[in-house]
């Protein structure tokens, strides 16, 4: 979905502004360095609604993404955060597969993270 272009002098304004927020890149070396993804998020884009469970998913989360496998393991786990706003995902599901990876949408983690069997960090 595309967001509408700022139409009024205060917003075009503050789109002029330089921007405090950070790359992808930079977005990754926060959750190498043990950040959630919600804190990701809040550092990479103005996102007015971040889903609760997000701040319990770390590169350390174990995602089941059972589409990918042949059982609900939760074997999948974040990796980075790519440009266009997806994030990559990499695991190995069973020997027979091995590895496999392939970006997901914020919306798909966040359906992966509400599995049952998904491997949450616990309250901190």
């Amino acid at each position: 979905m595309m967001s509408e272009l700022p139409t009024s002098r205060i917003a075009m304004s503050r789109a002029k502004e330089p921007s405090k927020l950070i790359t992808a890149d930079r977005a990754t070396d926060m959750l190498e360095a043990e950040a959630s993804v919600a804190d990701c998020l809040r550092a990479m884009c103005e996102v007015p609604n971040i889903d609760p469970i997000l701040e319990q998913v770390t590169k350390d989360t174990k995602l089941v993404i059972s589409h990918w496998q042949c059982r609900d393991a939760p074997v999948y786990m974040v990796r980075c955060f790519r440009a266009d706003g997806r994030l990559n995902v990499y695991g190995h599901a069973d020997k027979s597969n091995g590895f496999y990876g392939d970006s997901v949408t914020i919306s798909d983690l966040v359906r992966y993270a509400k599995d049952k069997n998904t491997l949450l960090k616990g309250p901190s």
